[in-house]
């Protein structure tokens, strides 16, 4: 029993790992997504988590420019005000 819990714990710190790193090769890119119901947060073609930074409405795709990572998703730039 010991070895199937540790086998899992680096297989989930592997999964950790590799997730941040594709992440992280997100920044400064610009990627679709749409924005789903959850206020804030869009969806995009991989199914990586965007925060907004401004409220969009539902179901529309958005081109969001990637500034930061979130704890589990990424952060879209600040949008240019018109």
């Amino acid at each position: 029993m010991p070895v199937r819990k540790q086998r899992n714990r680096v297989l989930r710190e592997l999964a950790a790992s590799k997730n941040l790193e594709f992440r992280r090769r997100m920044l400064g890119r610009s990627l679709s997504a749409v924005t789903l119901h959850e206020p804030g947060i869009a969806l995009t073609g991989n199914y990586l988590k965007i925060e907004l930074s401004a409220w969009q409405p539902a179901n529309i795709v958005v081109q969001c420019t990637i500034k930061g990572l979130s704890s589990t998703g990424l952060i879209e730039q600040d949008r240019p005000t018109a």
